[in-house]
């Protein structure tokens, strides 16, 4: 939870560099009346998700919190098409596709349990991974509908805002973790070692180029392509981290870990495909 919190921060501190940009600029005024909506953006998808996340990490086993969380893909695209009235069904191929990969990257790790949670801190883990599912899958589609309606607010501007509503909230929240162990005191406070300040120095580029880049190419996306193809895309999430865990542990990936990066990655190009097909049928119907 720490190190989320300190990328948000600098990845606040970040943001309030382009804010100051932004301020000087003739489009600053027109975000001013959605400066509500962006606090309430930040609350649900970097403060609600990621600590529903870290609880269902603590309390669940990581591989049932992976796997739950991991459906976010498939929740998105149905979500995103009920809330705008469209069809499902060329979406139930790649869903069935994006679940079995999950279901396969993660049976590896499903003997790693741990024996000593209680049912009720496991119970309490699932309900938090779902939570951080359904937090996670209301964002992504509210925000592209809000970018959808509001083409003039640039991908740029929009994260400079969730960013700095981020660091607000982190403050707030922060100020009320300090009053609370000034009133009841704990450990005292860590030395600045070696291991803090690489802690410090990841969370100072993960804050850059995870949080506020990672933000703008992400709305960027949200302006341009279909919400159903936008959240099949979030299992790149899920593609990398495997990437990068085989990385951090030098090996290779598994062969049923290929399989299922093989079939989550077939079901984003039978999406792409669709959309394809779907424009070209729209190009032709309005020549005609």
């Amino acid at each position: 939870m720490g190190s989320s919190l300190a990328k948000y921060v600098f990845g606040g501190l970040f943001a309030l560099l382009f804010a100051i940009k932004l301020w000087r600029s003739s489009t600053c005024p027109q975000l001013f009346p959605y400066i509500k909506k962006a606090f309430w953006f930040a609350l649900i998808s970097n403060i609600t998700y990621y600590s529903f996340l870290m609880l269902s990490f603590r309390y669940a086993t990581p591989t049932v919190s992976a796997l739950i969380i991991g459906i976010s893909p498939i929740s998105i695209a149905y979500y995103g098409n009920w809330r705008a009235r469209e069809s499902s069904q060329h979406l139930i191929l790649p869903s069935i596709l994006i679940f079995v990969g999950l279901v396969l990257v993660n049976i590896p790790y499903f003997d790693a349990t741990d024996n000593t949670t209680s049912r009720y801190d496991y119970l309490a883990g699932l309900l938090s991974a779902f939570g951080a599912l359904i937090s996670w899958s209301w964002y992504v589609v509210s925000n592209t509908r809000f970018l959808k309606a509001h083409p003039t607010i640039s991908s740029g501007d929009w994260a400079t805002f969730i960013g700095l509503a981020t660091s607000c909230w982190i403050l707030f929240l922060g100020a009320i973790v300090w009053l609370f162990s000034t009133l009841f005191p704990g450990s005292q406070e860590s030395s600045m070692t070696p291991e803090m300040q690489t802690f410090l120095l990841g969370s100072i580029t993960f804050g850059l180029f995870c949080s506020w880049v990672g933000l703008f190419l992400w709305n960027k996306a949200s302006k341009h392509l279909p919400v159903s193809l936008v959240g099949q895309l979030t299992i790149f999430e899920t593609i990398f981290g495997l990437f990068f865990v085989s990385l951090v542990e030098k090996r290779v990936p598994s062969s049923i870990e290929v399989i299922g990066i093989a079939l989550m990655l077939a079901a984003i190009v039978y999406g792409v495909r669709g959309l394809s097909t779907a424009d070209q049928h729209q190009t032709a119907t309005y020549s005609t």
